[in-house]
C-alpha cells in the first residue's frame, strides 16, 4: 500500500527493480489498483478508455466476470487534488472551533477516517468496456496518467458523520440508510442522510419515520449523516458553501 500512495502523488511513474531502475514517459499511462495489488502499463498510443481497459484486463489476466463494474472507476492522476486539502483543513477547523464536546469527538473521529483514506480526481463514467464500446460520449481518447481502480464486489457500507459509531457495516439486501444508521447509533434528528452510491451518484435519502419510501444502499455505498458545523472567521470560505457537501463531494472521488 505504501508503494501505492506513493505512486499517486508522484507526477513521474517509476518501476524499481534491485538492478534497475526504469522511467517511463509514454502518452497515456496508467496505474492499475486491483486486489490490493498494483501494476504500471503504459501505452506509446493514446488508446480510448474502452481499448486501455481491455489491454489491462488481457495483460494482467483479469477475469472481468469477477469484476464490480458499478465501483470500479477512473481516475486523473495529471495533476494533485488539491480539493483534499481543504476539505481537511475544513475538517480540522471544525474540530478546533466546535463548543459541543460530543461534536467535536464525531469531528475528530471523522477527520481521522477521511485522514486514511486516499483521493484523486475521478471521472465519472462507466469504465466497464461492454458499455463504453457502444457510447462514444462515455468512451474518450485518454492522453496523460490515469489511475484504473478495479474493485471486487463489496459485501460493506461505510456510515460516516453524525453518529457514535462510524465505521464499516454488513451490507444487507433491502436495508434502509435509516436502519443502517440506527446500526450507527444515530442520535439526530436529520430529515435525510446523503448516500454516495458505488458509482459515485449522490443520493438524499429521507431517514424521517414517517416516510415509508424504500430508496436502494447498494453494496460499497458510503452513508454520510449531515454534521453541525461552526461559522469560521478566519476562513469564511470553509463554510461559505455547506460543509457537508464539501465533505460528500471529497467522499465521491475516494479511491476504493
Amino acid at each position: 500500500m505504501s508503494r501505492f500512495l506513493k505512486l499517486i502523488h508522484s507526477s513521474i511513474f517509476i518501476v524499481s527493480s534491485a538492478f534497475t531502475t526504469i522511467t517511463f514517459a509514454a502518452p497515456s499511462e496508467f496505474l492499475v489498483h486491483h486486489h490490493a495489488q498494483n501494476s504500471y502499463v503504459n501505452f506509446p498510443n493514446i488508446p480510448r478508455l474502452d481499448q486501455a481497459v481491455l489491454s489491462i484486463l488481457h495483460n494482467n489476466k483479469i477475469d472481468s466476470q469477477n469484476i464490480d463494474w458499478l465501483s470500479s472507476s477512473l481516475f486523473d492522476l495529471s495533476s494533485p487534488y488539491e480539493f483534499r486539502r481543504l476539505v481537511m483543513s475544513m475538517v480540522g477547523e471544525q474540530v478546533d472551533m466546535s463548543d459541543d464536546s460530543e461534536d467535536k469527538v464525531r469531528w475528530s473521529h471523522l477527520l481521522t477516517q477521511l485522514e486514511r483514506w486516499q483521493y484523486s480526481k475521478r471521472i465519472f463514467l462507466p469504465v466497464d468496456p461492454d458499455i463504453t464500446s457502444l457510447n462514444k460520449e462515455y468512451n474518450p481518447n485518454l492522453a496523460g496518467k490515469w489511475l484504473l481502480d478495479l474493485n471486487e464486489n463489496s459485501h460493506s457500507v461505510w456510515v460516516l458523520g453524525q453518529v457514535d459509531k462510524p465505521g464499516e457495516y454488513q451490507w444487507h439486501h433491502r436495508t434502509s440508510a435509516r436502519q443502517y444508521i440506527k446500526e450507527a447509533s444515530w442520535q439526530s434528528y436529520d430529515e435525510f442522510v446523503y448516500v454516495i452510491q458505488p458509482d459515485g451518484k449522490v443520493e438524499k435519502h429521507s431517514v424521517v419515520y414517517w416516510d415509508n419510501g424504500f430508496l436502494e444502499v447498494a453494496p460499497g455505498a458510503t452513508i454520510f449523516v449531515p454534521m453541525p458545523f461552526v461559522q469560521s472567521p478566519l476562513h469564511p470560505e470553509y463554510t461559505a458553501n455547506n460543509p457537508n457537501e464539501m465533505i460528500v463531494e471529497l467522499l465521491r472521488n475516494r479511491i476504493q
